[in-house]
């Protein structure tokens, strides 16, 4: 394994190594989207996980991983990228403030490598058996806006649930995926009143990766417009070489960078 890769840990057989999200042509087939999650996590999934054989997860699978699975696969890409933590921006929830901070949240601490399918959680006396959401699932739900019941009664082994069963599967699938809904009680560095946020670290991430392509395709146009390379000749470029070029173009006052 490269020291561009880190193991997005998976069990068994099933285990994938994770490569740098901007080294490959691949990772320009298609926009991530912080508007389309669900394609864009399985995009990046497939372009950016191999087994031991160098092959990526089959595309009709990815949609089938739990989403705690599907976000743990997505830290340790941008892990392989070199980042250890992710800036989130916040703004303070104390009324008349509004003083926007940041804070860093530890990749590190987020990871979940070892994963089950179901969870049990007591309600109304009872103990309830549930699977865990998937991809699959989280399309089908953003898609036709389901209904909090209706999602809970397509996770119950049971499909049928108390407003109390409801609650305790919220609490429950909180407990079991804790990195994806992160609950922060943070102090304003403005005005120190402290408040709890609630930060969405698959939002996160895959803001971070479309900043990423962003910033990749606006440096290949201002190479292709400079030097008139072709598009994937220019993606192929290590890093360095892109580096060297732009570096040239901005010592010699060529033009502006592309946005």
């Amino acid at each position: 394994m490269s020291p561009a890769t880190r193991a997005a840990e998976t069990p068994g057989r099933d285990a994938f190594a994770a490569r740098r999200f901007g080294s490959a042509c691949a990772d320009l087939a298609q926009r991530v989207d912080t508007a389309r999650p669900v394609a864009s996590t399985d995009f990046l999934l497939v372009a950016c996980l191999s087994d031991r054989a160098g092959r990526p997860p089959e595309g009709d699978a990815v949609p089938r991983w739990t989403l705690a699975r599907r976000l743990d696969a997505l830290i340790a890409i941008r892990q392989a990228g070199g980042a250890a933590t992710e800036r989130v921006g916040l703004r303070c929830a104390e009324p008349g403030c509004g003083e926007g901070f940041e804070v860093e949240i530890d990749l590190v601490a987020c990871r979940r490598p070892g994963e089950g399918s179901a969870i049990e959680f007591e309600a109304d006396g009872e103990t309830v058996r549930a699977r865990l959401p998937t991809g699959a699932d989280q399309a089908r739900w953003q898609a036709e806006r389901t209904p909090l019941h209706l999602v809970a009664a397509s996770l119950l082994e049971t499909p049928t649930a108390s407003d109390a069963v409801v609650a305790a599967l919220d609490a429950a699938l909180a407990a079991a995926d804790p990195a994806r809904e992160l609950q922060l009680d943070l102090a304003c560095p403005a005005c120190a009143a402290e408040h709890r946020y609630a930060v969405d670290l698959e939002a996160q991430l895959l803001g971070a990766f479309a900043a990423e392509q962003g910033r990749w395709l606006g440096q290949i146009a201002r190479l292709a417009q400079a030097f008139h390379w072709a598009e994937a000749e220019i993606a192929q470029m290590p890093d360095w070489r892109r580096d060297f070029y732009l570096a040239r173009l901005e010592a010699a006052g060529f033009g502006e960078e592309a946005p």
